[in-house]
């Protein structure tokens, strides 16, 4: 199994944001572990690029792949054209309103979605890396 880092690049507290829910991305590590990634921003862009808001630097991820809109009272997840899609429940969508408790797929990493604290108990989803090495394509990580 081979090792890789997400990076939250573009740090943001909760104060000034005008968000009226809190959406937390969290991923299961192989070793059980768990590491939240709260969304504080109206839009956060993932993919593997350094402009990304998260970005997992991996050649399965395209280089913007998905956005999260937090609008009001909803959260909606829209695909960027991405190569290989973006699964929500296990399903491609090019968009798609994310519920409590979703999971999110983007590459062989998986996010479940809590949203205002729910689900309260986020169940272990494993993400799956694939057997070859997958790294960012432009810039080497300490992965």
């Amino acid at each position: 199994m081979h090792s890789y880092k997400l990076f939250l690049d573009k740090p943001f507290t909760r104060a000034g944001s005008n968000l009226n829910m809190d959406v937390t991305l969290v991923m299961f590590k192989a070793n059980g572990g768990r590491r939240g990634f709260p969304l504080k921003k109206p839009r956060t862009v993932i993919g593997r690029t350094n402009t990304c808001d998260l970005r997992i630097p991996l050649i399965s991820v395209s280089r913007e792949h998905c956005e999260i809109i937090v609008d009001d009272d909803h959260v909606v997840v829209r695909d960027l054209d991405s190569s290989n899609g973006t699964h929500l429940n296990q399903n491609v969508v090019d968009e798609a309103t994310i519920e409590p408790g979703d999971q999110l797929a983007v590459g062989p990493v998986v996010f479940t979605v809590v949203i205002d604290g729910h689900p309260d108990q986020a169940e272990p989803v494993r993400s799956i890396v694939g057997a070859g090495p997958e790294r960012n394509d432009n810039h080497q990580t300490g992965a």
